[in-house]
């Protein structure tokens, strides 16, 4: 696990983390996210369709759909 100094890295270590499931021989079908900006970006997105990935993103305003995620932010924040 890695922290981000900046949002606008996310993009590459989500494509690095893809590229590397993919070498790992597991194919990843689809990509649940948040709406936040650093993710729902035409770069990433282009980059998801052309591996053949769906894009399953939640309802606006709503972090409970993206629970796991929210508990695991959670738990790192308690830590750090």
């Amino acid at each position: 696990m890695e922290f981000l100094k900046t949002k606008d890295q996310v993009v590459q270590k989500v494509k690095n983390y893809f590229t590397h499931l993919e070498v790992m021989g597991q194919r990843p079908k689809a990509m649940c996210i948040d709406r936040g900006h650093e993710f729902v970006n035409k770069n990433l997105l282009q980059w998801c369709y052309a591996k053949g990935m769906e894009v399953h993103m939640t309802a606006p305003h709503s972090p409970l759909q993206n629970g796991v995620a929210e508990q695991m932010n959670r738990t790192l924040e308690d830590l750090a």
